[in-house]
Formats: C-alpha cells, structure tokens, sequence
C-alpha cells in the first residue's frame, strides 16, 4: 500500500508518494510544520529497496538534460522532470530519513531558482518581523550565530531560502536543519533586513560590502550549478537582491555582540 504526504516549502507543494508506512509516519512528525492541503506542483515516487538489490550504478553527483535532472550518490538515486513535473527517488541505505532529506533538498533548491529565488546555506533568524541571514561555508558559524540569537525565531541554522513576493524579498523556515538538529521548522516568511557574510575574529564588526563583492559571496555558497538555467536564475536575483538589501562581512565574537552592531546599523 502507498501512502501519499504533500509538503510545501517556501510556498511550493510537493506531493510525496511512499511505499513504506513506516518512513510515511516518521516524514509526518519530520514535515508537520510543512504539511500542506493545496493543489501540488510536483509529484515523486519514493522507494525503499534492499541495499543489496540495487540495479543501477549511476555516477555519483548531479547531472542536467534540459528539464531533467538526475542526483545520484551511494545512498539513493533519483530524478526530477520538470516539464513532465514528476520525480522519483530510489533510497538503498538503511538511514532512509538522511537520504532522502539530501534528496529533497536538492530537488527545493532547483524549484526554487526555477522561481526566482535561492536557497542559501544560511541561518536565518526573525527579528521585530524582519529577516536576518547569516551565511558562509562549512564551520563558519551559523548554527553559532542562531544559538545566539534568543529570542528571536531561528528559521533554520542551515538553509534558509531567498524568494521574491509582491515587489519584496522574503526570507522562508525549511524544515532542513544543521547542528541544531530541530525536529521540526519555523514554516513563515519574513522580509529580508540583510545579508552577513560570517568572519570569526577577535573583534565584532560590520562591513558594508559593494554589490558586486555581494553577489560573487552569494553564488559561491550554494551547492547547485549548472544545466536548468540555475547560474543564470542565481546571477540575476543576486543582482536584483543587492539592489535593494544590504550586505555586509559580518567580524564577530561566540557572544551576542554581534546584535549591538546590526542594531545600531539598521537604526541609522
């Protein structure tokens, strides 16, 4: 028996069909902020085979063929038609939460740049109802930066997404999370304040930097490139993003100091 769940991420459904019952009940207590009742966009076929069993050795990484594209690793094997709007996953470990959360991850961030926004390895943190998001690579303090941030609400510490809404760039909850490890996810949207590319240092300060400085930091974060337009879709929201947000290398101490800074900055 299959059972079906229809996640919504940054304001696009996706319908899930499984063929485990019991990974259906774990995705409904892992997704319960971000299950949805609308119409779906995109349909996938999730399926749990025996590890033993696999009958295709697919190169590992993410490969692109107009509207298709095929992420395969040692741990599943998967692909989504955009223009057919179907997918489906194949999970062969016996960690099948973990894979197929790197699944849909890939998949959210190529329907989202194929929307106009981006999904950022960020943490993102509310604020007097604004957005404030801080990005940098691996070990660069984000899950730091939102541990930090109490009381405001962590959207997540890990991947925040990006999206253009009525003429303003919205800042999205996901339900992926990094060392914080939540269960489950802030599902709102929040106006975008400003970006902080994050600098450990033995001093906390703010440095405002130009666009094009911004707009090479940015596209040098997220994990997906090439194929489906994405360089070109993440280039031009960039651009228009740093037009009207700004950005700036954010210097700062494992304290909270750093919020007295981008106070007194955005108080100007």
């Amino acid at each position: 028996m299959k059972n079906r769940l229809t996640i919504e991420v940054a304001g696009i459904p996706t319908s899930l069909t499984i063929n485990d019952t019991g990974l259906f009940v774990q995705l409904q207590d892992l997704y319960r902020e971000f299950i949805s009742g609308r119409d779906c966009e995109i349909n996938i076929d999730i399926n749990l085979q025996d590890a033993f069993e696999r009958r295709e050795a697919a190169p590992f990484g993410i490969f692109f063929l107009h509207d298709k594209v095929v992420i395969s690793t040692d741990k599943f094997s998967g692909f989504l038609d955009i223009s057919k709007q179907n997918g489906r996953v194949d999970i062969f470990c016996k960690w099948h939460i973990s894979a197929l959360g790197n699944f849909l991850k890939n998949v959210y961030s190529i329907l989202i740049m194929k929307k106009g926004g981006l999904m950022l390895h960020a943490s993102g943190v509310a604020r007097r109802n604004r957005a404030y998001i801080f990005f940098g690579p691996s070990g660069s303090g984000k899950s730091t930066v939102a541990r930090l941030s109490y009381p405001g609400a962590i959207l997540s510490d890990d991947l925040a997404v990006i999206m253009r809404a009525n003429g303003l760039y919205k800042a999205f909850g996901t339900p992926y999370w990094g060392d914080m490890k939540a269960n489950n996810g802030m599902n709102r949207s929040f106006e975008v304040a400003g970006l902080f590319k994050l600098v450990q240092d033995t001093d906390v300060y703010l440095k405002r930097l130009a666009r094009p400085r911004a707009v090479a930091e940015v596209i040098a974060v997220p994990n997906i490139s090439g194929g489906l337009g994405v360089t070109d879709s993440l280039l031009q929201l960039s651009c228009e993003l740093f037009n009207r947000t700004p950005c700036y290398e954010m210097h700062f101490l494992p304290d909270n100091s750093f919020w007295r800074c981008i106070d007194e900055e955005f108080s100007r």
